[in-house]
């Protein structure tokens, strides 16, 4: 185990300076939002004309020589080790516990779950970092906005029906009762979604012991995450509140309070680019991210919310189960926009026929493994050079669009500078 400690901390180290090299990029670079702002600007006055953007290559070669470092490090560190497990005596130890945890869930017991949770550190001990790098790329721009806005909604509610000398107990009035009924229903409409984007969108054809292998792998490694959450949650009558539920989808108040974060501080994009990765790194990737990439290939029963693996969980399970059950939050995965990004996931991890305009993105790093880290858009795989198609790619404004306007984007070197020409393509 001290050889794990002693890994952990150089992933720790590296993460942590390096958040820095990578927000030192431009903005258009990192925030989606932003490229979009940009891209319709450079086309305001001329929409069918090619533009450019560029910045500077020592970023890359900074970040890219500090990686393979880190990764000889690792090699190094576990040269000559023994393996304490073989990876499926692994992989059935991460199961049973997961299994386990569905029953303590069952029986609404915390602790228990907690403790069984802790354990997927002794025996994945990488898991460790993994899921910590996760929850700093996803917490401050989408988790946190979430139960800022519930717990906004509900306070200025409140203020609202006190001054009106109202009851606030009128806000649980419309609420739906998280109970065995809506826990099925909520996996018969996740899977009814997977099935429409497997079978009625395009997409590569698997045979049906292909297709039934995905389904059950899929819904072990990324569904029992919400077994596990809505078991604890129906063990203490625990109900959403349609009220806060609606206003908030309605008005938004979730993205645009994310869209601000992302501002001021750092995107997911940026943020998951570095952590995924880092995901992949010898031994590391044994540990938590090899789950989602078990099997060849990937379709939509492969999607998690954000695409990770089991063991990558443990930290949004512990956020999601205590604001649950300790603030009366609803959990973030049952939000509106993060639904969308759930969505949006299971269209993403879908293989297409052919590759028109970049929908296969994703799909392709199921096939690869070391290429297409980034979600949304493959620039910042193109600058740092682990795309599938480093020179020449296609770019859309928004994740998953397959409609309107995009880009094909072409990179070239000059001197000190990556430069990229964008020329528009109506798809």
């Amino acid at each position: 185990m001290a050889t794990y400690l002693r890994g952990n901390i150089l992933l720790f180290k590296f993460y942590f300076e390096h958040i820095f090299t990578i927000r030192s990029l431009p903005a258009w670079m990192r925030n989606p939002d932003t490229l979009k702002q940009v891209c319709e600007e450079k086309s305001s006055a001329n929409p069918d004309s090619p533009f450019t953007l560029e910045l500077q290559a020592d970023i890359y070669n900074k970040y890219n020589n500090a990686f393979e470092r880190l990764k000889g490090s690792l090699r190094q560190l576990h040269n000559k080790e023994n393996e304490t497990f073989t990876y499926k005596t692994q992989l059935f130890l991460l199961f049973f516990l997961r299994f386990l945890c569905i029953i303590s869930a069952a029986y609404g017991d915390v602790k228990l779950s907690l403790i069984l949770s802790l354990a997927q550190f002794v025996v994945a001990p990488y898991s460790l970092f993994v899921s910590f790098a996760l929850l700093i790329a996803l917490a401050p721009p989408i988790y946190a906005s979430h139960y800022i806005a519930f717990a906004g909604i509900r306070k200025c509610a409140e203020i609202v029906l006190s001054s009106l000398n109202l009851d606030i107990a009128l806000l649980d009035v419309l609420s739906v009762p998280i109970n065995v009924e809506f826990i099925v229903a909520f996996f018969i409409i996740d899977q009814a979604l997977c099935c429409y984007c497997h079978f009625l969108t395009p997409s590569k054809e698997f045979t049906v012991k292909e297709t039934i292998i995905h389904c059950i792998w899929g819904f072990i490694n990324t569904k029992t995450y919400h077994v596990v959450l809505l078991l604890h949650l129906a063990a203490v009558d625990f109900k959403i509140p349609l009220t806060v539920w609606f206003i908030d989808a309605s008005f938004k108040i979730t993205p645009f309070i994310a869209d601000n974060v992302s501002k001021f501080w750092m995107h997911w994009l940026e943020l998951f680019y570095h952590q995924h990765r880092m995901a992949h790194l010898p031994k590391v990737y044994e540990h938590a991210h090899k789950l989602h990439h078990y099997l060849h290939g990937t379709n939509a029963f492969d999607a998690h919310i954000y695409g990770n693996g089991m063991p990558e969980e443990f930290f949004f399970m512990l956020l999601e189960v205590g604001m649950g059950l300790y603030a009366r939050l609803t959990p973030a995965s049952l939000n509106r926009f993060i639904l969308q990004h759930s969505i949006d996931n299971k269209f993403g991890h879908t293989q297409k026929p052919e590759d028109k305009c970049g929908e296969n993105f994703h799909a392709d790093h199921h096939l690869l493994h070391v290429k297409n880290f980034g979600i949304y858009n493959c620039l910042m795989d193109m600058y740092f050079k682990t795309a599938n198609f480093s020179d020449k790619y296609m770019v859309k404004l928004t994740m998953y669009n397959v409609v309107g306007k995009a880009y094909t984007v072409q990179k070239s070197h000059q001197e000190n500078k990556v430069v990229f020409t964008f020329t528009p393509e109506v798809v």
